[in-house]
């Protein structure tokens, strides 16, 4: 008799395809012979066909919609909770805050799901006003529910011990990208503006008032001209509106807006800069990096673990726009070294960052959670209730 194949059922906070989702689906779309996975998302109402969940339908996922009046909408808790039970899956990955919150009420309250069925990743924090805050310190709490939290660099482990997760339950599995076809080296010269990106959640720990700070430095100290291109959006945006106006910059600052696929902004810039004050392992510098483009980065969360700074990338210190201004100057001065940089960057996203590697280690971490809850609980039948 052939084994039964594992579900999964998989809850995801987004209304479109952005950069973690994306490198999730990488890794799980080659587990589809082996694995169910249905996704669970949530939706106000008349945004139920929102681009992401248009293109898990038309990628042929199972995708359930769950609809809700607001942030923390309890009508949604029972809905989700319905879900679980039909479902009835082997494990619950969860992604976002809400999610964690609904899951562990369904864990704790309602007993509907084990504990030792459920998989917590961890992505980062936003910091955007009080009220984001207290669910931080909410959230944080949750992660000592799960029988295993995944996170995406070796320097996120003291913080989740530091949050009460047993170190035996932690999990480190890379963000990964499909290797692609690097852009031509290229530099322009003078006077053709240096052309600059940044791609980012418009919020208070990206850093972008550094990032224009430095770009007017860089205008005081060089006759070069130069235009950056701020991809995304966020509850920041008018404040850097602001900033960019104060500083006279509106000539050589775009705000360009979300975009789901940056392919074509990589293709046009000539430097990626990330002035982030915290960071996990981000995406967008294994998309800059795979397109072949010279990178400037604060050097937080897994970005030194990632890229090392004169070798595969140019690092520096968080919050001081004299050091990435000073950075910028270099590649002005020395290009073909960054040319050299980003050479570098790409051998490593290729060798260390491949889906298939991300969907090895999941699917040797589902194996491990389903034979740990399978022995705690022989009697499947009942599983996963508690």
């Amino acid at each position: 008799m052939p084994p039964s194949r594992l579900k999964v059922l998989v809850l995801i906070e987004a209304s479109r395809l952005d950069g973690p989702i994306r490198n999730l689906l990488y890794a799980i779309e080659l587990l589809r012979s082996t694995t169910d996975f249905a996704i669970v998302t949530f939706a106000r109402p008349g945004l139920e066909d929102n681009a992401l969940v248009s293109h898990l339908r038309a990628s042929g996922w199972r995708v359930v919609v769950v609809p809700e009046r607001g942030r923390f909408d309890f009508r949604a808790l029972r809905i989700l909770a319905a879900t679980i039970r039909e479902q009835a899956p082997d494990i619950c990955q969860v992604h976002n805050t809400k999610s964690r919150l609904f899951v562990g009420w369904c864990t704790l309250m309602l007993r509907i799901v084990s504990r030792r069925r459920l998989l917590f990743f961890f992505h980062g924090e936003t910091w955007t006003t009080s009220l984001q805050r207290a669910y931080n310190w909410i959230d944080r709490r949750l992660f000592r529910l799960a029988a295993r939290v995944v996170v995406v660099t070796q320097t996120q482990l003291p913080l989740l011990q530091s949050w009460g997760v047993r170190p035996d339950r932690i999990r480190v599995i890379v963000n990964a990208i499909p290797e692609s076809v690097a852009r031509a080296p290229q530099t322009s010269a003078s006077p053709q503006p240096l052309r600059l990106m940044t791609a980012g959640r418009l919020s208070a720990e990206k850093g972008h008032a550094v990032l224009v700070a430095a770009v007017a430095e860089v205008r005081k100290r060089s006759t070069r001209p130069l235009l950056l291109d701020i991809y995304g959006d966020g509850p920041e945006a008018g404040a850097l509106q602001s900033a960019i106006k104060a500083a006279a910059l509106e000539g050589c600052i775009r705000m360009r807006g979300y975009q789901s696929d940056l392919r074509a902004a990589y293709l046009e810039s000539e430097l990626f800069v990330l002035p982030s004050f915290s960071e996990g392992l981000p995406n967008v510098l294994l998309e800059a990096a795979m397109a072949g483009v010279p990178i400037i980065s604060t050097a937080v969360g897994g970005v030194p673990a990632l890229f090392a700074d004169g070798v595969e990338a140019r690092l520096v210190k968080p919050a001081d726009p004299l050091a990435l201004a000073q950075a910028i100057e270099e590649y002005l001065q020395q290009p073909q070294r960054f040319l050299q940089f980003a050479e570098h960057a790409r051998a490593v996203v290729i060798a260390r960052h491949g889906p298939r590697a991300k969907a090895e280690a999941l699917a040797a971490l589902y194996a491990e959670i389903s034979a740990d809850a399978m022995a705690a609980n022989p009697q499947r039948a009942a599983e996963p209730l508690a």
